[in-house]
């Protein structure tokens, strides 16, 4: 481009010093040469820059545009439907839990309740009891869960204990806790195996099920806790009696012969035939055996079978669910 300009200046100059352009000739020529540097004359690297920072702070400031008004209260109720979705289900959930604790606290007072309407039979021995308080137990642990139901056994035998301070016994309270919690705890979770999980809100279908999951459940949990109860009352249970109540009388000797009159009690009642076939306990593991595992076994059974007659018609008060008219 330069050299053109040389080129073109060297040729007016020539047509000048010969008088062939004029003076108002050459101010035009000069004129159209400024115009046309100015047009093709490259843009700086200054003024890219500029141009550059121009284009970001515009770029900016549309990004920055404000959202609109829609857009925000759109959004705020958005927020304000999961925050009240959140606090519903918290509340839910508190509820929930306080009508449970509600639940367990009433069971708990039933099953005291029942513990004192205990029956006493001469064809039973003195040191067995005939009570049913395992029903309210064994019904949280089937509603709620084997936990829930293992925490009523523990409140009841501490309560009734304490309510029974002056002929308390260590023996019977450890006795109580660990059968109960067996029974209670196998029933709970084999149902629960069968029928989990629970939907409070919604009604359970084939409920004949339910009762031949109770009745399976506690079949497996009589026998469990006949079996620890041999091995409890042998090792534990009895041995505890000797050392507690030793001072007033009490020894195996005594034991033995508490049984051996509930069996002549029996023998009596029973055909001659029968009567003949077992007429002495001549130890604590023939009065375990005979006695004590059996008797253990029937009254759980039969707790299992009072359950799974009730359980039916008041399953959904133990779930909140609303009774359909």
């Amino acid at each position: 481009m330069e050299e053109i300009k040389e080129a073109k200046e060297e040729i007016t100059e020539e047509k000048t010093t010969s008088g062939e352009i004029s003076p108002e000739e050459i101010n035009n020529i000069e004129a159209e040469n400024v115009s046309k540097e100015s047009i093709e004359e490259p843009p700086q690297e200054e003024d890219l820059d500029i141009n550059a920072e121009n284009e970001k702070e515009n770029g900016e400031e549309a990004h920055a545009a404000p959202i609109p008004v829609e857009a925000n209260s759109a959004g705020l109720s958005a927020y304000n439907v999961m925050s009240n979705t959140e606090e519903r289900a918290i509340k839910d959930k508190l509820s929930v839990g306080v009508k449970m604790t509600l639940v367990m606290a009433g069971m708990t007072v039933l099953s005291i309740i029942l513990r004192f309407l205990a029956i006493d039979s001469k064809f039973v021995p003195d040191v067995l009891v005939i009570e049913f308080s395992s029903i309210p137990e064994v019904l949280v642990s089937i509603a709620y869960g084997p936990l829930f139901g293992m925490i009523v056994v523990v409140l009841k035998s501490v309560l009734f204990s304490l309510i029974r301070i002056k002929s308390f016994s260590f023996a019977a309270v450890i006795t109580n806790i660990v059968l109960d919690s067996v029974f209670v705890f196998i029933t709970g979770f084999f149902y629960f195996k069968r029928m989990y999980a629970f939907n409070p809100n919604k009604p359970m279908k084939n409920k004949d099920r339910r009762r031949k999951y109770i009745i399976q459940g506690g079949l497996i949990g009589s026998a469990a806790a006949a079996i620890v109860n041999f091995f409890l009352s042998k090792f534990v249970t009895y041995p505890i009696v000797y050392w507690q109540f030793g001072s007033v009388g009490y020894s195996e000797k005594v034991i033995l012969q508490i049984y051996q009159e509930a069996l002549d009690n029996i023998n009596m009642v029973l055909p001659e035939g029968l009567s003949t076939v077992i007429t002495e306990i001549g130890s604590l593991n023939r009065a375990l055996v005979l006695f004590s595992c059996p008797f253990m076994f029937l009254k759980y059974f039969i707790a299992t079978l009072l359950t799974a007659f009730i359980y039916v018609y008041i399953s959904d008060y133990l779930h909140f669910r609303k009774k359909k008219k």
